[in-house]
């Protein structure tokens, strides 16, 4: 009896380091396979239903559900990255404090949410999520909600409100590189669309030299690409040309998304 009351405690590190291992597993796989990722968020949910503390059972689950409803997501299933992201809320919505997972959780599903065209609900999640990064001074969450933000203004063709939370994210955090490049494309392609061009170029040709510097051939091949069209609205067909070739030169790669996790 003794040994085994001495080995409870084993079992219940063991299935909680498995479970850790589990969503570790599912945040390396998102950017490339998503389907292997929601595999390995399959498994963490698992996992997370034994434990017997009930905050920590909820806030497992939660985290599960919420990588499963990024993975449909980027399988192009919004409607089921909803659900799969309800579920996640309504599991960690109780649990006090509040676990940092819950404004991921509510990030998530307002790309969904604007995804599928209901912007009216995804404009207060997503501004939920904000405050909620920011009480817990997660600048690279700010910068996230910051640029979804962005996006949705673009969205609805505002261009002044999208370049302002475009530098607002910048402000926020600068210090990852591949959400950096994420920030200058889509900026650049604000200014692209508003007939600024110069901007335009700078923001993307920024972006290139941290694709560059990352070794990231699909992602600079993107900003070429960007670059070669802003050329070509300004009617430099001979230059748009000999980018659009450098573009070519360049081999693709698998990591070419424009999505952070």
């Amino acid at each position: 009896t003794t040994l085994l009351l001495a080995a409870a405690p084993v079992n219940l590190n063991t299935q909680a380091t498995a479970f850790d291992q589990a969503i570790a597993r599912a945040k390396e796989e998102m950017l490339v396979s998503p389907q292997r990722a929601d595999v390995a968020a399959s498994r963490a949910q698992h996992l997370a239903r034994s434990f017997a503390n009930v905050d920590a059972r909820r806030t497992g689950l939660a985290s599960s559900l919420w990588l499963q409803g990024e993975a449909a997501s980027r399988s192009n299933k919004p409607l089921e990255a909803i659900a799969l992201l309800e579920q996640a809320e309504q599991e960690v919505a109780s649990v006090r404090p509040l676990p940092h997972v819950y404004a991921n959780i509510l990030l998530s599903k307002s790309g969904s949410l604007i995804e599928v065209g209901r912007t009216a609900e995804a404009l207060p999640t997503l501004q939920r999520a904000h405050t909620l990064f920011a009480s817990g001074r997660d600048r690279r969450g700010q910068a996230k909600a910051l640029i979804t933000l962005a996006l949705l203004y673009d969205s609805a063709r505002d261009r002044s409100s999208a370049l302002r939370y475009f530098g607002q994210a910048i402000e926020a955090y600068a210090a990852d590189p591949g959400l950096l490049i994420a920030m200058y494309l889509g900026r650049g392609n604000v200014y692209a669309a508003a007939n600024n061009y110069g901007a335009a170029e700078r923001d993307f040709f920024s972006a290139l030299k941290l694709a560059e510097r990352l070794g990231s051939s699909g992602i600079a091949h993107i900003a070429l690409s960007n670059v070669a069209n802003v050329r070509l609205l300004q009617g430099k067909v001979a230059e748009a040309e000999t980018l659009i070739r450098r573009g070519l030169s360049t081999p693709g790669d698998e990591a070419t998304r424009l999505t952070f996790l």
